[in-house]
């Protein structure tokens, strides 16, 4: 027993025998059992407004029924209780909390090649909702793909290929991005990316335009490099 519990069993005790209600005695130890059984069961089920509301009448119901034990001679301890209702309602939250963390995470990783980081933040958010229906809008599509891929790569090893088209694809993707444009596919060495959906946008040719701006860039960088290398452009 705890120093807080022992001086409001003397203070209780105190108190009933100036009423002439006799001794107080400990509450049944199946009763305790069985509150801090029940208390562990907030372990299940996720969180929500309808666990805070049950977790809220657990402890006001506890509080009753110590006082009405109290009452009736009996002394009711809820250190235990209130221990494992703790372990067991936040416990669940720090759990739920990381689950989510970390499948949101594994879709990130899954989609980052597809979405920007801006659309994937909108959706995260809730802001872009799938329609069963579908809808009509304004998009672009920008389609880009390597000249003579087949017989440039005819000699080289897998490796070296996919090396390629790494560097290659890293600069297109970054200027997509930047523009709003979601990645929809990628076939060997071509990519397509569309403007307009699932972010709307109010000049989507215009985006599109400027990303084709900046992949002209990117690959007037990737060939440099390439040259550097003593490879052709």
């Amino acid at each position: 027993m705890c120093s807080s519990d022992l001086a409001l069993v003397v203070h209780a005790q105190s108190l009933r025998s100036m009423l002439a209600h006799g001794p107080i005695r400990p509450a049944p130890a199946s009763l305790i059992l069985g509150l801090t059984a029940l208390a562990a069961l907030f372990w299940f089920g996720s969180g929500g407004f309808m666990k805070w509301a049950a977790a809220a009448a657990f402890l006001i119901t506890l509080l009753g029924l110590r006082v009405y034990l109290l009452w009736h001679s009996q002394h009711l301890p809820t250190a235990e209780v209130l221990l494992t209702l703790g372990l067991g309602f936040f416990g669940r939250l720090g759990f739920e909390y990381l689950s989510g963390y970390r499948e949101r995470n594994l879709l990130r990783n899954a989609f980052a090649s597809y979405v920007s980081p801006r659309i994937l933040k909108e959706i995260f958010a809730g802001h872009i909702q799938p329609g069963l229906g579908g809808a009509r809008v304004p998009l672009a599509v920008l389609y880009c793909g390597l000249r003579d891929f087949g017989a440039r790569t005819a000699s080289m090893s897998p490796h070296e290929v996919i090396a390629l088209l790494n560097e290659h694809f890293s600069g297109l993707i970054s200027a997509a991005y930047r523009h709003a444009g979601p990645v929809d596919k990628f076939s060997g060495d071509a990519m397509l990316v569309f403007f307009g959906a699932p972010q709307p946008l109010a000049c989507p040719a215009k985006h599109a335009l400027e990303t084709a701006q900046e992949m002209l860039i990117a690959l007037a960088a990737h060939n440099a490099r390439l040259v550097a290398r003593g490879q052709a452009p």
